[in-house]
């Protein structure tokens, strides 16, 4: 709640199989995943990224981390990785 985000219940992101998890995740950084999906990567990244000193508040974090997620950013980023990976 201080960094702006709704709480959700547990169970709305309880994880499955490999298979399902990589989906989830592969939708989540392009920008599409669900709410308290989403949410929960904003928090963690908004903790780190205020946390590095790159911003004064958790929801200025949070604003930040919210940008990243939805300009398409991370899927890109993400498809670096494994590009280089399978290299």
């Amino acid at each position: 709640e201080d960094a702006g985000l709704d709480r959700a219940p547990l169970n709305v992101v309880t994880g499955g199989d490999i298979d399902e998890n990589a989906a989830r995740l592969r939708i989540l950084l392009d920008g599409d995943g669900g709410k308290a999906e989403s949410d929960i990567v904003i928090l963690n990244t908004a903790a780190l990224l205020h946390t590095a000193g790159k911003a004064a508040t958790l929801k200025e974090a949070a604003a930040m981390a919210h940008d990243a997620l939805f300009s398409g950013r991370s899927g890109k980023l993400l498809d670096i990785y494994i590009e280089a990976s399978n290299d």
